[in-house]
């Protein structure tokens, strides 16, 4: 029997990086994929739906997705203890850490083709993008940030991103 798997994941532009390139290549593993964003809950709703599907683990799996938020986290170990003290049911393993920010992960997709179509530059390395560096690039063009990440998106490839991004090729080495 193929178990479910919940991901934890920190607000809108992770849910639709996970929807659109990393759902479904999951989803062959699982048999229902059950999303979470946690940046607008408080921490003790958090806290209880983990317990739940930790203490589930015969059916359950879950993996945690967040931003290393470089101002307050050294590196990604610092990063993950700070999550678990927050929520000590996490298992470290099941935590991946997004260096810098989600919106790095976004360009690291892009390929030359993909940033002339949407008038952008290209990155050769997105480690340290930051989403104030990623919303600086919208062209005018675009009617919204929204819009922008759908396009990205529409144009994203994994093995460019592995390339540009070394903690996107961990969390696909990893868990993919």
């Amino acid at each position: 029997m193929l178990k479910s798997l919940f991901v934890w994941l920190e607000g809108s532009a992770d849910e639709d990086f996970f929807r659109v390139v990393l759902e479904p290549l999951l989803s062959g593993r699982y048999s229902a994929i059950h999303k979470v964003t946690y940046a607008q809950q408080p921490g003790a709703v958090t806290d209880k739906k983990i317990r739940e599907v930790v203490r589930s683990h015969e059916i359950l799996d879950y993996l945690w997705l967040g931003d290393l938020d470089p101002g307050k986290f050294p590196c990604v170990t610092a990063k993950k203890e700070a999550v678990v003290r927050q929520h000590a049911h996490l298992r470290p393993d099941r935590i991946s850490i997004v260096v810098p920010e989600i919106e790095a992960w976004y360009l690291a997709g892009l390929d030359s083709a993909a940033c002339t179509v949407l008038g952008i530059p290209e990155h050769g390395n997105t480690d340290g993008l930051t989403k104030e560096d990623y919303r600086k690039l919208i062209p005018d063009s675009f009617r919204s940030e929204i819009v922008f990440r759908m396009e990205v998106l529409s144009n994203f490839s994994m093995e460019v991103a592995k390339r540009k991004n070394a903690s996107f090729a961990y969390f696909c080495q990893k868990h993919l």
